[in-house]
């Protein structure tokens, strides 16, 4: 899809039939650019007519450009949205256009005549009337260069190529009927007008009700069946951090004072920065290069240093944890596009170190050196720290090495305090090193103080008082403004906000806290009998595969048997660990103020984690939560790690609103063993399959297959690919086949496994079965939503609802689906892998 700036032209065969829709849905408010989408639902089908939605006016109200052939050349055709009669209205026709230019606020339609062509820069006025600010003509060219008069230059090549790849792309349609609308998006379905039944849209057929009675808020995301697991698992998880959970147990103990130590201002108030002036003092007081090195070397006094930053991080290739070691962040005053991504705004920076400071008491003449220092400390490192960052090279070495290359700056010491004597760590930030081991110098102590000091002070003010905090999370205005400034917010909701952001904070897997939050969730809601029941259904599931792979006729020998070599193999873990999770290190004291439980939680974290390094990775240690959060626990999803060839099933996930025990066989196969089935049938899919039973890569091209069976292989993948290529669900957005592949084959492996199953049990209902399968990817979603994931590699719901049961004999029998209808493919395009 080419962006809209540089240059759109629609070449697409569909009439859009511009009709006002009976849409009635409460809450939510259209957008005019919704209004304008969902008008193309009704359209015919007929050559030679195309459309795009661009905003002429850049007003984030798209006008509809309807372009249609005739004889002596094409006609334009611009709508755009009547608030009046909530329709689109037509404001201007053009004939003879050929192509449309598009630039910001304007767009440049060429016109044909008799002589050279005849370009017209149009915009459209405050009364919203089309009104042609320049026209000009070509007056000249050169090699692939055309010049124009009063206008910059465009290349004929690049332009003439653009229009040839549209027209050769196909249809860019409005909203696609071919053969099913993207019903998810709100208004689709209630513009339909009718359930299609079962066998033209299967996915709107089951979902009709839902999306007929059930509707987005204005500015709704999206609503449905994960949606509602996802508020499931949010209303576990804040009752567990705000300590209104049924039950208790030291984790959910140690979570609750945490958040508590957070949200009382009382006490954060009473304390001020004195937490910080300890801190600053102890730094202050180095006197010495050896002193800074005994600073340096200490966990618990450095914890928040400025120079490296370290955590735990996993080599899948030798599946080995190892530690990490990276420059800390850097203040910079560019403003080049890597200083927005990778440094600290200097305005920001300056402004909360001078408020943090001089709350602390210190003196004015003291912060500016300090921050003269700092910047000047950073500069120096700016360039080298970009290049470090942007390095490809192998930033694996041992400590022996790393440390005999410095010869001031204290490596053995500085590492030996986290556990690192020996062995090998990951270390992002070799110049940055050499840089500092150059002026790690007696004479350059006070700048390295400095930058201790003004790094330390940033990092702290979020720990601080309420004005501290509410500065750190952005609202600088609220300590400018006067106390009736309208557009000041109220300090309870500046502190509402800080709340929620702190409870938001403690529920990510980056927070010192969450190997605790975890825990108590596992405690607290994940009850044993369906942790018991899905590892069951799992171990069907798995050996459900097992009997597909053997019974293959496709594969030879030598493939199937390291098929199921890895198959074999293959380790999950669903819920909770085999062994629990030593959460002790995380104990905290609730007379420490916030500040100091941080630095000590840093502190004794750093530890605990770093200590893995060099260590062999288990099996099931994919859910060390406490070492690495490899795939957030709490989260409604799953993952297969092809390195590990390992699948995970999440605490999150298993929620009732997925999986409760009274749900008949037939929903829970569907449904949930459906998402279990997908898990593994990853390691087959085309990115899975290069890896064998251990997890290492295979060589070659052709992974556990023999080089026939890889082309049979390929040839079934070249197929899927096809397939979901013909379809597309929103505006010139066609489905990329070569995206989406490896979910789609997951998808269809995992209803494969559940249908393999349902042979084997008597009275199997598969009209539940397969109408479970749709409930799971029940939504309802908006246009923009779906935009944004065009280039995602899960298709959308309606598109893995319907292709993947399209696939199968078994739904077409259940469902008495034939020849005509929409949800009919011949056996001989049926794309299923297994």
């Amino acid at each position: 899809m080419f962006n809209l700036k540089k240059l759109t032209a629609a070449f697409l065969t569909a009439a859009v039939a511009l009709t006002a829709m009976p849409l009635t849905t409460p809450a939510y408010e259209f957008n005019p650019t919704e209004l304008m989408y969902l008008a193309g639902v009704k359209m015919s089908m007929e050559d030679g007519v195309s459309y795009e939605l661009f905003d002429i006016d850049q007003d984030t109200t798209s006008e509809l450009l309807v372009a249609t052939e005739t004889a002596k050349g094409d006609r334009l055709d611009i709508y755009g949205y009547d608030e009046g009669t909530k329709q689109p209205k037509e404001l201007k026709t053009m004939k003879n256009v050929t192509a449309v230019y598009s630039g910001v606020g304007r767009m440049t339609v060429e016109e044909k005549t008799k002589s050279t062509a005849k370009y017209t820069v149009l915009r459209l006025n405050d009364k919203g009337k089309i009104k042609a600010v320049r026209t000009y003509r070509a007056v000249g060219k050169k090699g692939n260069v055309t010049y124009y008069m009063n206008a910059r230059t465009i290349s004929a090549s690049k332009y003439k190529k653009a229009v040839k790849k549209l027209k050769k792309n196909g249809e860019l349609t409005f909203i696609t009927g071919d053969p099913w609308y993207d019903s998810n998006i709100i208004g689709v379905a209630e513009t339909l007008g009718s359930d299609p039944g079962a066998v033209n849209d299967f996915s709107l057929h089951v979902n009709y009700d839902y999306l007929m009675e059930h509707h987005l808020e204005t500015g709704g995301y999206s609503a449905g069946t994960f949606d509602d697991a996802e508020i499931e698992l949010s209303n576990n998880i804040n009752s567990i951090i705000e300590g209104t959970a049924s039950a208790g147990g030291e984790d959910a103990k140690y979570v609750n004072d945490y958040y508590t130590m957070g949200t009382d201002w009382e006490t954060r108030d009473a304390l001020g920065a004195a937490p910080l002036k300890k801190i600053i003092d102890d730094i202050s007081a180095i006197s010495t290069i050896s002193d800074l090195n005994a600073y340096l070397s200490d966990p618990e006094r450095s914890a928040l240093e400025g120079f490296f930053e370290s955590i735990l991080g996993c080599d899948t290739n030798v599946k080995k944890y190892t530690a990490l070691f990276h420059s800390d962040e850097l203040t910079t005053d560019s403003d080049s596009e890597e200083a927005a991504y990778y440094g600290i705004d200097r305005a920001d920076f300056d402004y909360i170190v001078n408020f943090v400071l001089g709350k602390a008491g210190y003196a004015q003449d003291m912060i500016d050196h300090a921050l003269e220092d700092t910047y000047a400390f950073d500069n120096g490192m700016w360039d080298l720290y970009l290049e470090d960052f942007f390095s490809t090279d192998d930033s694996t070495v041992s400590v022996s090495e790393l440390t005999e290359s410095v010869k001031n700056f204290p490596m053995r010491d500085y590492l030996a305090a986290y556990g690192l004597t020996s062995g090998e760590i990951i270390f992002n930030s070799p110049k940055v090193l050499s840089a500092l081991d150059e002026i790690y110098t007696e004479d350059k102590l006070p700048m390295l103080k400095s930058v201790l000091i003004t790094k330390t002070a940033y990092k702290a003010c979020q720990y601080l008082d309420y004005e501290s905090a509410a500065l750190a999370y952005g609202f600088f205005d609220m300590l400018s403004a006067d106390e009736d400034d309208t557009d000041r917010l109220a300090d309870d909701e500046i502190k509402d906000t800080l709340n929620k952001n702190w409870e938001e904070t403690i529920n990510t897997p980056d927070c010192l806290m969450f190997a605790a939050l975890v825990n108590a969730y596992i405690e607290n809601f994940l009850d044993p009998d369906t942790e018991a029941e899905l590892r069951e259904m799992t171990a069907s599931i798995k050996a459900g595969f097992r009997e597909i792979l053997e019974e293959e006729d496709w594969l030879s020998k030598e493939t199937k048997a390291a098929a199921l070599k890895k198959l074999n193999a293959m380790t999950f873990t669903v819920g909770s660990p085999e062994e629990p999770i030593d959460t002790s290190h995380l104990e905290i004291d609730p007379t420490l103020s916030l500040l100091d439980t941080e630095v000590s939680l840093s502190s004794r974290y750093k530890l605990h984690t770093l200590s893995a390094s060099g260590k062999l990775i288990k099996d099931g240690e994919v859910c060390r939560y406490d070492l690495v959060s490899w795939f957030h626990p709490l989260i409604v999803n799953a993952g297969n790690y092809f390195q590990m060839n390992h699948f995970y099933i999440p605490p999150g996930v298993m929620t009732e609103t997925l999986f409760d025990k009274d749900m008949s066989y037939e929903k829970k196969l569907g449904g949930f063993g459906s998402i279990i089935g997908h898990e593994i049938t990853h390691g087959y899919d085309p990115s899975g399959s290069i890896y064998d039973e251990n997890g290492d890569p295979i060589d070659g091209d052709c992974g556990f297959f023999t080089p026939e069976d890889a082309s049979v292989y390929q040839a079934k993948v070249d197929k899927v690919v096809s397939y979901c290529n013909r379809f597309q669900f929103v505006p010139a957005s066609p489905l990329l086949g070569d995206i989406v592949k490896g979910e789609v084959v997951a998808d269809m492996g995992g209803i494969k496994i559940g249908l393999h199953l349902a042979k084997k049990t008597e009275g199997f209902d598969y009209e539940e079965y397969f109408k479970s399968y749709a409930w799971l990817w029940e939504q309802q979603t908006t246009l923009e939503t779906e935009e944004s994931n065009v280039m995602n590699e899960h298709p959308c719901g309606v598109f893995r609802v319907n292709a993947t049961v399209q696939q199968f004999d078994e739904f077409y029998q259940t469902f008495g689906v034939k020849e005509g209808d929409k949800m009919y493919l011949a056996p001989e395009e049926r794309v299923a892998i297994w």
